[in-house]
């Protein structure tokens, strides 16, 4: 899948730098001032856009009401192969794992 929207990214014409650009852009019309404020792009991977959010709160609200229309608008906004959102908390609300640099696994603890 990577090397596939590899393909694509290229197609496009679009290089990495130019790419963020494009999806900081999107994702700021589609979310607006207000919350483009508390929320910072961090990149695009296997066509899943990951974004760092500064509350859990924030975080829920975006993944529970309005994942789809933000899926949507981005898609619409760029040529990019957007295939999902991941919103991922930051700061003091963010699981200690998250503030060292680790990957959060869900809540769940593997291999138990």
């Amino acid at each position: 899948m990577g090397d596939l929207v590899a393909k694509v990214v290229e197609a496009a014409g679009l290089d990495r730098g130019t790419q963020r650009s494009a999806l900081v852009k999107a994702w700021r019309e589609a979310v607006g001032r207000e919350i483009a404020a508390q929320t910072e792009v961090q990149g695009l991977r296997g066509g899943v856009l990951t974004v760092l959010v500064g509350s859990a709160a924030l975080s829920h609200e975006l993944m529970v009401y309005y994942r789809r229309d933000l899926l949507t608008r981005l898609r619409e906004q760029t040529s990019i192969p957007i295939t999902d959102l991941r919103c991922k908390v930051t700061g003091a609300e963010a699981p200690e794992e998250d503030r060292r640099g680790g990957h959060s696994g869900g809540g769940r603890a593997r291999g138990r």
